[in-house]
């Protein structure tokens, strides 16, 4: 029986399997709820209810999310991927399926 050695083995795993989203909810408590709070309706002044940006597409919220956005009329900006550097376009979706639960509480 021939063994794989470490490298190999490992370079096989990295190339094999695909970037994993984290956990939505633990995503939105540590990414996203300091600003918009727990329910999505925002926790301090000037942050709009998220239920109000449900309408856009989730192609759209996602890029909001890693992009960051302007409210028209809001003095305060949402920074790029909400100020989470290590966020990645697989947790900006699986975020955009979080909120879409917040706006049916």
């Amino acid at each position: 029986m021939r063994l794989l050695s470490p490298v190999l083995c490992a370079l096989t795993i990295a190339v094999t399997v695909p970037a994993l989203a984290a956990e939505p909810k633990a995503l939105y408590d540590t990414t996203c709820v300091a600003c918009h709070g727990p329910t999505g309706k925002g926790a301090i002044p000037g942050v709009p209810d998220l239920a109000t940006r449900l309408g856009k597409s989730d192609a759209e919220l996602a890029a909001s999310i890693l992009n960051g956005f302007q409210t028209p009329g809001s003095p305060m900006a949402m920074p790029a991927k909400g100020g989470n550097a290590a966020l990645t376009a697989a947790d900006a979706t699986a975020l955009v399926g979080y909120l879409r639960t917040l706006g049916k509480s």
